[in-house]
């Protein structure tokens, strides 16, 4: 799976490359360009443009299914409730194998969700394995939270 970027819908606005967590985007000649090196293809700087300028294409090496849903769409990839560690009932990364235990006896959320500024309001879609709470505002500087 790799992202692809239709140029006639972008407009430079840099929102992909401040919202990839793992620093694969950089900005040349005013549009995006995508190291496939960096890149997991997690899907929240497509998630995240505010034009509908990237996408995600390709098969999906994570579940074999020639699939073109991201990490964060419907179908049989990351998405739905599956087992988690610990008590309670919760979702996780199952893809989909129904309800399970959760991690530390409560709710737990998965790929999916958001972070959101205390101080300004803005809202980011969660990063899989950082905590909200780790995560800086794009906007003011201020630490997340889970929303």
């Amino acid at each position: 799976m790799s992202v692809k970027l239709n140029k006639s819908l972008c407009v430079g606005c840099a929102t992909c490359q401040k919202v990839c967590p793992r620093g694969a985007i950089s900005m040349v000649n005013g549009y995006p360009q995508i190291d496939n090196n960096k890149c997991n293809d997690c899907g929240i700087c497509v998630t995240r443009c505010p034009k509908g300028a990237l996408s995600l294409s390709g098969s999906d090496s994570r579940n074999n299914t020639g699939s073109s849903n991201n990490y964060y769409g419907g179908g049989s990839g990351f998405s739905g409730t599956g087992r988690g560690q610990g008590r309670g009932t919760g979702r996780g990364m199952g893809g989909g194998r129904g309800r399970g235990m959760g991690r530390g006896g409560g709710m737990g959320y998965g790929p999916s969700g958001e972070c959101i500024c205390p101080s300004c309001g803005t809202v980011v879609p969660h990063q899989p394995g950082v905590p909200c709470y780790q995560q800086v505002c794009p906007n003011c500087g201020s630490k997340m939270i889970r929303k």
